[in-house]
């Protein structure tokens, strides 16, 4: 995650999702066949096993604290459902001290070119103060060298998709070629480079009305494609109560060409080449707590950004800042909790 951020989050009501889900029946149908090869197909145990459990504390000055996969374990901060989809939780003890007991999942093995990673999740967290977040930075080089692609990040009650991409000096992004929205007006907003940027990057917010976060809870679930090619990188989200999610990743046979204009798109012609600005990514899964995004915006009213109620989360909770309310509120936790039905990882061949 970038060390500071201060876009625009979302505030909604939280509401539980049901643990058991309907999927559509019909998808929308592509026709070319795919040059992709499935690498990993995860769920369940499969997807636990395949990730490590960082342990740690001020992840960008939240006050999540991550904890190892036994303590994880006997603190039930995560789970596989008879559907065998993955449950990932946030410590919902009442009232903590300076910290509450979060996950971050990161995986040993790294991606970058020919790669297509494709996230099924049924449910994210629903809560103000949590910065939920599926992302890629680069293992082996100092950040923002190697690059860092968020794919769903989000705070508090936020319903509408969100992804950005941080790169070395070097690299910005064009106005055509994606469907989504640049999230900082003017050509910085464009500009790739958080040093340039004060630690943003380029980010860009979808099109889609609720297609994150408290949006999908009861609608279905959304699944999120990455595509890093040589000729740039492409984010897509996919709702299902939209029956958008093409038939061909129901079928693990994706055709990315076939599925319109990606909400992001960083063309290689903006950044070139692709292969030196991201390189060794590793996969990250993590919840935070306020920190410099979802706690810096907490007393904004961000009606603009597609809130589901109105006002701040400030006035919705009567707490005056984030680490207030997060600490003496976890009951209100058991929404902040991620319900994954899939991670598919492909090649290109």
């Amino acid at each position: 995650m970038r060390p500071q951020i201060v876009f625009a989050a979302f505030a909604a009501l939280s509401v539980a999702a049901s643990s058991s889900h309907q999927r559509f029946a019909h998808h929308r149908r592509t026709s070319t066949s795919s040059s992709y090869t499935i690498k990993h197909s995860l769920s369940g145990n499969d997807f636990i096993d395949f990730f490590t459990f960082a342990e740690g504390t001020n992840d960008n000055s939240g006050i999540a604290e991550y904890v190892s996969k036994s303590e994880a374990q006997s603190g039930d901060l995560y789970g596989v459902g008879t559907d065998n989809d993955i449950h990932l939780r946030v410590e919902s003890t009442k009232t903590v001290t300076s910290t509450r007991k979060a996950l971050k999942l990161t995986s040993s093995e790294t991606f970058g070119v020919g790669d297509l990673i494709i996230l099924d999740t049924a449910r994210q967290p629903q809560v103000c103060g949590a910065w939920p977040a599926f992302w890629l930075t680069s293992a082996t080089e100092t950040w923002p060298a190697g690059g860092e692609i968020d794919v769903v990040e989000y705070v508090s009650l936020m319903t509408t998709a969100t992804a950005s991409v941080h790169t070395s000096s070097g690299c910005s992004m064009g106005t055509t070629g994606y469907t989504g929205t640049q999230m900082l007006s003017g050509s910085s907003g464009l500009n790739c480079d958080p040093n340039e940027t004060d630690s943003q990057g380029c980010g860009i917010r979808s099109n889609k009305a609720n297609s994150t976060g408290q949006g999908i809870g009861t609608t279905g679930g959304a699944t999120y494609a990455l595509e890093i090619a040589s000729s740039g990188i492409s984010v897509w989200v996919f709702r299902e109560a939209e029956d958008e999610v093409p038939s061909d990743i129901t079928s693990k046979e994706p055709v990315p060409s076939g599925w319109g204009e990606p909400f992001l798109f960083l063309s290689s012609s903006d950044c070139s080449p692709i292969s030196d600005y991201f390189q060794n990514l590793m996969l990250i899964f993590n919840t935070n707590l306020c920190g410099t995004w979802a706690g810096d915006v907490w007393s904004d009213n961000l009606a603009y950004a597609g809130q589901y109620l109105s006002g701040s989360c400030a006035t919705q909770t009567g707490y005056s800042t984030c680490e207030e309310y997060v600490l003496a509120n976890g009951q209100d936790f058991v929404h902040a909790y991620w319900k994954i039905r899939s991670l598919n990882i492909y090649s290109s061949s």
